[in-house]
């Protein structure tokens, strides 16, 4: 809390000639016959109406009343010098000038310009050295002990949508935490920030928080841009210490979504039109988009429900789950993993996944349109087909398993083939073929009418096994 002491100053009457503390620093007296020489003593963001007391005696003032929050040095010390120029003792209402006595015009009277610049620094000075620092006021009023050296700050800010349609979030490489955003009234805007902070002390704690700028600003093509910006060296770097920054924002339905920040989680919850997300080392979850998804990470699990249009997902060492999605009619799903599993269920369409070292499967899925194709180096694929129709599923591997379920009615032509030593397995299907094109670990042939095509490619021994159901 802010302390004010007690001061012996001396000041011209017309050092008091800003008669408004809510309304801003040196401002002209108002209009409507209120003498130069009046104050309206009421503190920033107090209710009109409002009982305020200063007292004041000859230049030596005592000040009360002083909201906490809504004061930085500067505006408490001119409160202060203010009060000197007030009657004796009063209490008026807020938003009314106090008139000043003739005594403290008396007393102020005949002090020059440079001593009241001289008497103000000094003030300045003993107000640092007597009271406690204002260091970002409205984070330490506002810090919460949560235990085990960790310190909690909240944040709101709520802005009319007006002319918005989209929103774009930037963060810094130096700091992670959680990024939600939800969809909540079509006429506003919802911004929660939570900065979490582990340190040694309440006074460090909000130096770091002080250091995270979350700010927010409209720019053109209607779209709210959402900066979060941090020290290029910031203090926690390399450290022990734990900093972690939480958003929770809430949009108007079927906005667009883009979101470049490393380290984060993110949970996305439509419905949105479009959303990309750039991102390391975290976990993007998104629900309910009907036009475009674009997910680019490293070391990042993506999971996608109920996903529409052109879906793009790059990522390395983590899970890919999809579920729900359909496709776009001229672009698949596309897949990208490393070292990672592809799984999709539910699926209308076609898909493109591609990975290394790591399983894909399909689950439940209907294919229609554009060619699907599953690849990778010692890759395993379990794919359950539940509609084929006139589809195209186009299957490379080396080395691994594969096992495609498709239904028993299946009109397509087969390719399969396996390396060396490997084995083909069909069960529940009709296949029309010849002699010459079975056998050496290959097969060709026709199910029913041969309009769909599957073709499958296992390099080194392994073992192939298509079956109807």
């Amino acid at each position: 809390m802010i302390t004010t002491p007690l001061f012996a100053l001396k000041l011209p009457i017309d050092s008091c000639r800003s008669n408004t503390l809510d309304e801003g620093l040196d401002q002209e007296p108002r209009r409507g016959g209120v003498p130069p020489s009046s104050l309206v003593v009421c503190p920033a963001r107090t209710r009109a109406g409002t009982p305020c007391r200063y007292g004041c005696v000859e230049g030596r003032t005592r000040v009360s009343g002083l909201p906490k929050h809504d004061f930085s040095v500067g505006r408490t010390l001119l409160s202060v010098l203010q009060g000197c120029a007030c009657t004796a003792f009063s209490t008026v209402p807020c938003g009314r000038p106090a008139v000043v006595s003739a005594s403290a015009q008396v007393a102020l009277r005949g002090t020059t310009r440079t001593q009241v610049g001289l008497w103000l620094a000094l003030a300045m000075l003993a107000m640092f050295t007597l009271s406690r620092p204002a260091w970002g006021v409205a984070e330490a009023d506002k810090i919460k002990r949560l235990g085990g050296g960790r310190y909690l700050v909240s944040l709101l800010e709520v802005r009319p949508a007006t002319g918005l349609s989209a929103l774009r979030l930037s963060g810094p490489a130096n700091l992670g935490g959680h990024i939600v955003v939800a969809v909540g009234s079509p006429d506003s805007v919802r911004i929660e920030i939570n900065k979490i902070v582990r340190v040694e002390s309440e006074e460090t704690a909000v130096k770091f928080m002080q250091d995270i700028k979350v700010t927010p600003r409209q720019v053109g093509g209607g779209v709210l841009n959402l900066d979060v910006v941090t020290p290029a060296n910031a203090p926690w770097e390399g450290s022990e210490w734990g900093i972690t920054l939480d958003l929770t924002i809430t949009v108007p339905p079927r906005w667009d979504v883009e979101i470049d920040a490393r380290y984060f989680e993110y949970d996305l919850r439509g419905p949105f039109r479009d959303v990309r997300i750039t991102t390391q080392h975290g976990r993007a979850k998104l629900q309910d988009v009907s036009r475009r998804v674009d997910v680019r990470g490293e070391y990042t699990g993506v999971e996608l429900a109920d996903v529409k249009g052109e879906i793009n997902v790059a990522t390395t060492y983590a899970n890919v789950d999809v579920r729900g999605a359909v496709s776009d009619p001229d672009h698949p799903v596309r897949l990208e993993n490393s070292y990672g599993p592809i799984s999709v269920s539910e699926l209308v369409g076609s898909v493109v996944a591609q990975t290394e070292y790591a399983p894909i499967r399909l689950d439940r899925v209907s294919l229609v349109g554009m060619p699907t194709r599953l690849s990778g180096e010692n890759v395993s694929v379990d794919a359950d087909i539940a509609e084929f129709g006139n589809a195209k599923l186009e299957i490379q591997t080396s080395h691994s398993p594969v096992k495609v379920n498709v239904p028993s009615r299946l009109s397509a032509r087969l390719n399969l083939s396996v390396g060396t030593g490997g084995t083909i397995r069909t069960r529940g299907l009709t296949i029309q073929t010849h002699e010459n094109l079975l056998g050496n670990g290959r097969l060709e042939g026709v199910c029913g009418a041969g309009e769909g095509v599957i073709d499958i490619d296992v390099s080194g021994p392994s073992v192939i096994e298509l079956r109807g159901k």
